[in-house]
């Protein structure tokens, strides 16, 4: 898991150094020049609100529908929690209320809840947004299905991982702290993703470059510097490497 400044450093490049992974504040340039018509409010007697509300619509409607599924359970999850019209009390994993109240749905709201809506949450929105969609339109394109059982494979990898880790001795409390895996879900997109691009070059405030096979190893070392838990993504790495 990943914090906002972790990922506002990265920027990533091709071999003719053209970028390929924009930060947030390009997704904003973009959805911009979008919106270019929004500050001339002559433009044939549309409104502006409506102009704006165009390009957002025209931009959501290019995902591919499994990345904008997700996102949007994700958004509208994580803003019905911050108004409190949901409780996260009823969305975290939590075995025994799925074992002997049957609320099988915990399996899957733990997935869709972000925390606090704060910059941290626009930036997983933009990496899920981004990584998600990438994978999607690129290395499954054509296998919505494939992509689909692929989230649903690493879904239930981590909840395993969660559930066996609560049940091992030293390292149970650390487990059980564990309740929602929507970031981690979202960091193995980010490591799938570099695992199918591993020669894209990046770069860390322009002093030093890796490749993108290196990616998640730079978010966990960041991770562990700023404090965040680990134990899932490095789970995570290990498992897919094998």
């Amino acid at each position: 898991m990943w914090c906002a400044g972790e990922i506002a450093v990265l920027t990533a490049h091709d071999g003719a150094h053209t970028s390929v992974s924009r930060g947030v504040w390009e997704l904003g340039l973009e959805l911009g020049l979008r919106l270019r018509g929004f500050v001339g409010f002559g433009g044939g007697g549309e409104s502006a609100v409506s102009k704006m509300a165009q390009a957002v619509e025209e931009w959501y409607k290019q995902m591919p529908i499994i990345t904008r599924s997700y996102l949007t359970a994700a958004v509208v999850t994580t803003v019905g929690c911050s108004l409190e019209i949901i409780s996260p009390h009823n969305l975290y994993l939590n075995p025994k209320l799925i074992v002997q109240q049957y609320e099988i749905w915990r399996l899957v709201t733990n997935f869709l809840y972000f925390r606090k809506m704060d910059l941290d949450f626009l930036f997983h929105m933009f990496f899920l947004a981004r990584y998600c969609k990438l994978l999607e339109e690129n290395s499954f394109r054509g296998r919505t299905a494939d992509f689909f059982f692929m989230l649903l494979f690493g879904a239930t990898v981590l909840t395993g991982i969660v559930l066996v880790g609560g049940m091992i001795p030293y390292f149970s409390e650390t487990f059980a702290n564990i309740v929602f895996l929507s970031n981690s879900l979202t960091f193995m997109m980010v490591y799938v993703w570099s695992k199918h691009n591993p020669f894209i070059h990046m770069s860390f405030l322009g002093l030093f470059t890796f490749t993108a096979a290196y990616l998640p190893w730079v978010l966990l070392g960041f991770s562990i510097l700023v404090g965040s838990s680990t134990w899932v993504d490095l789970l995570v790495c290990y498992l897919e490497s094998l």
